[in-house]
Formats: C-alpha cells, sequence, structure tokens
C-alpha cells in the first residue's frame, strides 16, 4: 500500500512494487478539457475504456467524486492550474458499484 513519506520539502507519496499493478495512467490536456486513460484508470472511475481512449471531461470524473469531497478537489484542482504548482489530494470516488478511495 503506497504511504505517505517526508522528504526535506514535505510529504511525496512512496509506494512499493505491489502498488504497481493499481496505478492509473491518465492524461488530461486542460485546454481541450479532456482526460484519457488506461484500463485502471476507467475502472477507477465507472467508465469504460472506450470511454477514457477517447476522452472524458473534468466535469465527468468531477461527478464520480463523492459530494463531501468534490468542492475540495474541486478548488485544489483550480489552486493548481492558476498557481502552475503540482499538487494531491485524497478523496472517495463512488463508481457505479463501490466506494473507492484515491490518493
Amino acid at each position: 500500500m503506497a504511504e505517505l513519506v517526508w522528504f526535506d520539502q514535505g510529504f511525496e507519496m512512496a509506494f512499493s512494487e505491489n502498488d504497481v499493478p493499481n496505478l492509473g495512467f491518465y492524461n488530461w490536456n486542460v485546454v481541450d478539457n479532456c482526460l484519457t486513460g488506461d484500463a485502471i484508470f476507467a475502472s477507477l472511475y465507472g467508465f469504460t475504456l472506450d470511454e477514457v481512449v477517447r476522452g472524458v471531461t473534468i466535469e465527468d470524473v468531477m461527478a464520480r467524486i463523492i459530494p463531501g469531497d468534490r468542492e475540495r478537489v474541486a478548488f485544489e484542482v483550480n489552486t493548481g492550474i492558476l498557481s502552475g504548482e503540482a499538487g494531491s489530494t485524497c478523496y472517495t470516488v463512488f463508481n457505479g458499484f463501490c466506494l473507492k478511495k484515491v490518493m
């Protein structure tokens, strides 16, 4: 399981080889508002692979984040876009079948 590890500049995620099968890939073209991803990304958010290969919007993804986390995540994403700084957050998604924690 991934864990937070303290480095000189702050906390970062530390992954083991056991985490690799659970890591998904996505790409977000902010200008075109198009997220594309792999099968793990699709499964995590409850999309089909075909949907994420063609591309989904950030609104599609945000709709899958539970209401108690959605507003905070939207704020953090917006802050990251405006500041240009990297960031990370934890939240829960409902993929149509179950709740999943995202780190």
